[in-house]
């Protein structure tokens, strides 16, 4: 399952996931923030043998053609990696509730873009075919049954800005398995109360959490 697609590219059986990181931070002026970071396997991972195309015309993008997608190599789709925003899903008014994300889908950077250069500052960084942009996210988290692993399906559009192109009509889902929240951070210098204070004033049910010493965060009880 652990896998990316992107609606016609050359592997209609899409990428398998290498790498998938799910944490939280808080941030007091504004609230908590998932950060999410994805890396595929190398785009040819699943390929029985080496292909290679034939030399003949054709005038489609290079969305449809491997040898373009193999001189990039891998996707990485991060709020992490480039220093993104990520995804705010807590505020004063408006608590993360832990319990409810499987009948929650957030979005995020929703088309279209209020300015042609909001991408810059988008919530997630993507490297796809080179340095591109990535916005329209739907992003939805359900727990799975009996564990404490979750589900994570995460959509969205592509512009393939390191082409010069500023339209975002690609398309790209994920899903991605037995993902473990890594739980929330905190800024350094708050006693042990005042944490638990701080993390109150954002999620709906604080005793859901328990600090990790080991870690230095918020993490799900188990």
């Amino acid at each position: 399952m652990n896998r990316i697609y992107f609606k016609d590219n050359p592997w209609p059986n899409s990428h398998s996931i290498k790498e998938f990181e799910w944490e939280a931070r808080l941030e007091p002026d504004s609230g908590i923030w998932f950060d999410l970071h994805l890396k595929s396997e190398d785009y040819d991972a699943d390929d029985i043998v080496e292909e290679e195309e034939e030399e003949e015309e054709d005038d489609r993008p290079d969305w449809y053609h491997k040898i373009v997608w193999n001189n990039y190599h891998a996707v990485t789709l991060s709020s992490t990696f480039w220093g993104h925003k990520g995804l705010l899903v807590g505020t004063e008014a408006n608590h993360l509730d832990f319990t409810k994300l499987a009948h929650t889908t957030f979005e995020v950077d929703t088309l279209p873009l209020q300015d042609e250069r909001d991408y810059e500052d988008g919530a997630f960084g993507i490297y796809l075919l080179g340095h591109d942009a990535a916005a329209d996210h739907r992003i939805h988290f359900e727990k799975n049954t009996g564990s404490i692993d979750f589900t994570v399906r995460w959509s969205g559009k592509i512009a393939l800005m390191y082409a010069g192109q500023e339209e975002f009509k690609y398309d790209f889902d994920a899903t991605i398995t037995n993902v473990t929240f890594s739980g929330i951070k905190l800024p350094e210098g708050y006693s042990p109360e005042k944490r638990r204070l701080l993390l109150a004033s954002f999620v709906s049910d604080v005793d859901l959490f328990v600090w990790s010493h080991e870690r230095e965060r918020f993490v799900l009880r188990s």
